[in-house]
């Protein structure tokens, strides 16, 4: 595989890279807004779209905003996606040593009672 400087290597976007099994729970539980923060959005679909890097070593990094959809949601997402500690597998199993990314949707739901 080509490396383009030392410690470097290059992006691809596999199907099979994934994040292990507690990834949805940790964007479940962290992701909910609380009563203040909900009454102050417009009832409607909001989606936020986040990209970011998967490090060789399954760590996260270049956590960033790719859609805002306002109201500091898409900055909300970003600052929990990067505070993710879990790993994600490695992206190719015929070789580590890949860099990979992805952008993960964030669907938030406003309703009024």
């Amino acid at each position: 595989m080509p490396q383009y400087h030392e410690g470097y290597y290059p992006f691809c976007d596999f199907p099979e890279a994934g994040p292990g099994p507690d990834w949805i729970n940790y964007l479940e539980n962290n992701l909910q807004l609380d009563s203040l923060a909900a009454e102050a959005i417009p009832v409607g679909m909001y989606q936020a779209r986040i990209s970011f890097e998967i490090e060789i070593d399954g760590r996260l990094r270049n956590v960033n905003v790719v859609k805002d959809p306002g109201y500091g949601l898409g900055e909300r997402a970003r600052k929990i996606i990067q505070a993710y500690k879990g790993k994600w597998q490695t992206p190719s199993p015929s070789d580590p040593k890949i860099i990979s990314r992805r952008i993960q949707p964030i669907t938030y739901v406003i309703e009024k009672e």
